[in-house]
């Protein structure tokens, strides 16, 4: 079973290919003079803008910018809204509120970011589906 930190690290590998398939481009100036800095939180990538010497990291300017869920708490959220599950059973697997759940479904359906993590979910990019679905019988299972 993938701990949650892996997920986080799938989440956030396939997060940074969907952004950036090709080259990494600052998200103030479109600039490609970047320089890679660090990682924080061990998965996310930090950025150096070498035209206008800002910094950015992999969410800089998506809707998981300066968000407390976790990237694979989103994923969570959007394999259960594509599989067209109540908010409260999405807050419930998710491990947020009902006004966080409900926060996170209606940006996700605001978003192209929402196919993205639905893919991670479903395992096309990175076989994690069963993984899922385990983890929400388990949690059925506990209720």
């Amino acid at each position: 079973m993938a701990s949650d930190k892996d997920l986080e690290a799938l989440c956030a590998q396939q997060l940074r290919g969907t952004r950036w398939p090709e080259q990494v481009r600052c998200p103030h100036c479109c600039s490609e003079e970047v320089t890679d800095l660090r990682q924080y939180m061990g998965v996310f990538q930090r950025y150096l803008c070498l035209a206008c010497n800002r910094t950015f990291n992999d969410k800089t300017g998506t809707i998981f910018e300066n968000s407390k869920v976790s990237l694979s708490a989103w994923a969570r959220a959007a394999y259960l809204l594509a599989a067209d599950q109540p908010i409260t059973v999405i807050a419930e697997n998710v491990g947020v509120s009902y006004p966080t759940a409900l926060r996170i479904t209606k940006e996700l359906q605001k978003s192209s970011l929402s196919h993205m993590l639905q893919e991670i979910v479903e395992g096309k990019p990175l076989g994690l589906s069963e993984q899922m679905e385990v983890e929400s019988w388990e949690r059925e299972g506990a209720s």
